[in-house]
């Protein structure tokens, strides 16, 4: 698994990266527009559809969601009703503090190590406030655990997993996620997978490579 995640980190960092990607989603925070590269035939949830809002609800008061994007084929299957669920995509968020969406004036580092320090007490107690969160969608998310993978004094990359439990099934999930500061506005990128092998999650960094050229 190291050399596995050696050969990922090393993908991640490649400027370079040869991908046929042309794709572009804009999305705007405090003022400031930014070109999200995709690959080809992505699609954008919409944001009153019922995926959406959980999502956004799931990631809290201190996260403001910009998009969800996925597969257009799966996400139209999501929009027409014949899916509840999108097994893999790009999203893009702004990072606050308790509910407070500010730039961050204290310079990329503080940021970085402000963000790596944070991780709750108690596993338990945040899966149980993620329980009450989405009472109303029936859904639950367990065995949730994350950390950082590869930082340095500008950016960090994360990665997480967990089990999303609802009425119709229960899956293992697996996210990385960047953030760093643009314009000193605290951002986010993540890419969501339900597949699990090696190849997706080597495709899924591949992805998160390109999007993040965004907020470089």
């Amino acid at each position: 698994m190291r050399k596995f995640l050696s050969v990922l980190l090393g993908l991640f960092f490649i400027s370079s990266v040869s991908c046929a990607y042309a794709q572009k989603e804009t999305v705007a925070f405090m003022h400031k527009t930014f070109e999200v590269t995709l690959p080809d035939n992505y699609c954008r949830v919409p944001t009153d559809h019922r995926f959406f809002r959980m999502h956004k609800r799931a990631y809290g008061k201190s996260v403001k969601l910009g998009f969800i994007a996925g597969k257009c084929d799966a996400v139209r299957d999501l929009v027409e009703g014949r899916s509840n669920h999108l097994s893999h995509f790009i999203a893009m968020e702004q990072i606050g503090i308790d509910g407070n969406f500010e730039k961050w004036s204290f310079g990329s580092w503080a940021y970085v190590t402000l963000i790596t320090a944070f991780k709750p007490k108690s596993f338990t107690k945040l899966e149980n406030r993620l329980k009450d969160k989405l009472e109303e969608y029936q859904t639950t998310i367990t065995n949730i655990n994350y950390a950082p993978v590869s930082k340095n004094s500008k950016r960090v990359l994360f990665e997480a997993t967990g089990t999303i439990n609802d009425a119709e099934r229960s899956v293992n999930v697996h996210v990385y996620a960047f953030t760093k500061l643009a314009y000193s506005i605290p951002l986010g990128i993540h890419v969501f997978d339900e597949d699990l092998s090696e190849e997706q999650l080597k495709e899924s960094l591949v992805e998160l490579s390109s999007a993040v050229k965004a907020i470089m």
